[in-house]
């Protein structure tokens, strides 16, 4: 499994024998295992899980559920929730990849209140401190000035508000806080789907901008164009988002 998908973490380079992924501070170079070593090994399917070695690599993600599902389509697995715990400011939970190696990812938690992260997709380019405000348009329909603001819990619903909001530049993800109340999007909540399944909320007042989310990995350009579709389909419909 290419860890660097599941943790939202970019790849580098374009050697298949040599990845190389990276954050702001730290840069990690795979080197493939020499031939007359690799051969001797037998990767069981499912993979003997390796617990016991000299190194095992922790990686910060936004949401463990996320990385959860993305970890199983790629070969791998990461612990149920269940086995997750928490400490020193995160979530944490093993997982191991196609080929048994253990690895550990951290969800991180502000502990004064439990509150989990929250997240604002964009085309503007914004500083911390920087207020968004209620005023653009919506992503589908006429797209009218909308009266809310918008925000999530989940990385995957920003990433969907970055890569469909209007302007040019390339899409962005800030933390945010809000300024004043917030509430349940009915657009993707009860008034359309049962519960907030993408935990995502709206507010009348401004969010402002804490930091912003680097290296997330955004939609292939299948999904983009069928949701694109959909949507066009939406404003030929007539379906406009709810501003009430």
């Amino acid at each position: 499994m290419d860890d660097s998908r599941a943790i939202a973490t970019p790849r580098l380079g374009s050697r298949r024998d040599l990845p190389r992924i990276q954050s702001e501070s730290l840069q990690l170079v795979i080197h493939a295992i020499p031939s007359p070593i690799a051969s001797s090994i037998v990767v069981t399917e499912p993979p003997a899980v390796r617990d016991r070695t000299a190194v095992k690599l922790f990686f910060p993600v936004a949401s463990l559920a996320e990385a959860r599902a993305k970890g199983a389509t790629l070969g791998g697995q990461v612990s149920p929730s269940e086995r997750e715990w928490e400490g020193g400011g995160f979530r944490a939970c093993d997982g191991y990849d196609p080929e048994g190696n253990v690895f550990q990812l951290r969800e991180p938690v502000v502990e004064e209140s439990g509150a989990r992260p929250l997240y604002h997709g964009t085309k503007a380019e914004l500083k911390p401190g920087d207020l968004i405000g209620p005023g653009y348009s919506s992503n589908y329909g006429e797209r009218k000035k909308a009266r809310f603001v918008y925000l999530s819990e989940t990385l995957n619903a920003a990433t969907w508000g970055a890569e469909l909001a209007a302007g040019e530049g390339r899409g962005r993800i800030y933390i945010v806080e809000p300024t004043g109340p917030i509430e349940d999007d009915p657009n993707l909540t009860d008034k359309k789907y049962p519960g907030n399944p993408t935990k995502s909320y709206r507010s009348r007042d401004p969010l402002r901008v804490l930091d912003e989310v680097t290296g997330w990995e955004g939609h292939s350009p299948e999904e983009l164009e069928a949701m694109k579709g959909h949507l066009e389909r939406l404003r030929e419909l007539g379906v406009e988002a709810i501003e009430d």
